[in-house]
């Protein structure tokens, strides 16, 4: 939504003839309606994702920089794949760590 009503937005005034068409101008504030709610709802859901990772779900934040999960955080927030560890570690699979 945020390119098409972009691209309409950025070529319409060069390419159309405005005063000709009362569509085009319709259009056009559609598009701007358009294009400012769709970046609206993008940049809500940007902050509720940093809050999220930086303050619900701090551990997650650290598994994303490190890219290791304590055992507990996985039994806790991701209890299928944290069976699934646990599976593979009994069944010698592969090696866990837990810090």
């Amino acid at each position: 939504a945020i390119a098409l009503s972009g691209l309409y937005l950025f070529l319409a005034p060069s390419l159309l003839s405005f005063p000709d068409s009362s569509v085009y101008g319709a259009l056009y504030r559609t598009s701007v309606l358009l294009h400012a709610a769709a970046v609206y709802l993008i940049l809500m859901a940007l902050v509720a994702h940093i809050y999220f990772s930086t303050v619900e779900h701090r551990p997650a934040l650290e598994g994303m920089r490190s890219g290791y999960l304590s055992l507990e955080f996985l039994r806790r927030e991701r209890p299928l794949w944290y069976q699934e560890i646990v599976e593979r570690y009994r069944s010698g699979e592969s090696s866990v760590r837990d810090e």
